[in-house]
């Protein structure tokens, strides 16, 4: 009963399971065989006096495709031979590598994995924050190339550590691999206050300096009135030598940009006093 016809098997500890009555004498033992496929005789892995007959196969130094049967007997003597499954040794220990995704994400981000040995039939890839112990699950692949997405909006912005497992044909995990304190950022950066302020009236004005919400990664297309105005970025701050200003209305327009490519659009009116007798 186990491993199924066709599964993928290695490793020094291969569950084989079987399945047996009789409604005489009752089974006395269960035996279980192996051997290559098509070659030779069968030869014992192991055998089981009780309910449920089991055993363990060590396939540390096998490969390829092998044949396994198990082989009941009764008390009285009498034995009877299951059909036989053929399954696929790969001893190649089995490993799961989740693929760099950068230390800043947004959006929707795509998860790949890659793996090694062929008892891996799936790959679960799972998310946590990175102040938190639970892990839940993103998706699960059942067939190579691995992938999985993970939709960074669907979370609050912060730390977050990712893992992908590999998994055989019974669920248990044969390896695992995980990227701790990437950053979800899917907030762009916001004007917060500037120097001068929206809408104030000022004697004179050479600079004008605006406060953004978070550190600032770059400024387009930035215009003072009608002409183009060059940044000087710091951090949170950025600053723009203006020279001296005439009197009137003036307006400041562009576009800020986080390290994570999130942007808005900034605009700061105010006007200068022309001078008084």
């Amino acid at each position: 009963s186990d491993p199924p016809s066709g599964a993928v098997v290695g490793g020094p500890n291969v569950h084989l399971g079987a399945l047996a009555s009789d409604l005489g004498s009752g089974v006395a033992s269960v035996r279980f065989e192996a051997r290559p496929a098509g070659v030779g005789a069968f030869a014992g892995v192991g055998t089981d006096t009780s309910h449920p007959f089991d055993a363990t196969w060590n396939t540390t130094s096998l490969s390829g495709a092998y044949e396994l049967r198990a082989v009941a007997a009764d008390s009285a003597g009498n034995a009877e031979t299951s059909v036989t499954t053929l399954v696929t040794v790969d001893s190649t220990a089995p490993s799961v590598t989740l693929a760099e995704t950068g230390a800043l994400v947004r959006g929707v981000l795509t998860l790949a994995a890659s793996t090694q040995g062929a008892a891996v039939t799936k790959v679960v890839f799972k998310k946590k924050p990175s102040s938190g112990d639970s892990w839940s699950d993103l998706e699960t692949d059942a067939s190579a190339p691995w992938n999985a997405s993970f939709d960074t909006r669907q979370v609050a912005d912060g730390l977050y550590d990712l893992r992908a497992q590999g998994l055989d044909y019974t669920g248990a995990v044969l390896a695992t691999h995980t990227r701790e304190n990437i950053r979800v950022d899917n907030t762009a950066p916001a004007l917060v206050s500037s120097t001068p302020s929206e809408g104030a009236s000022v004697d004179a004005v050479t600079t004008v300096v605006i406060d953004a919400s978070e550190p600032v990664a770059a400024v387009h297309t930035a215009t003072l009135d009608t002409n183009v105005v060059a940044p000087e970025i710091a951090g949170t701050q950025v600053r723009f030598a203006t020279g001296t200003l005439g009197a009137g209305e003036h307006t400041l327009n562009g576009t800020l940009e986080d390290a994570a490519g999130n942007s808005s659009a900034f605009r700061v009116r105010f006007s200068v006093r022309g001078a008084t007798a």
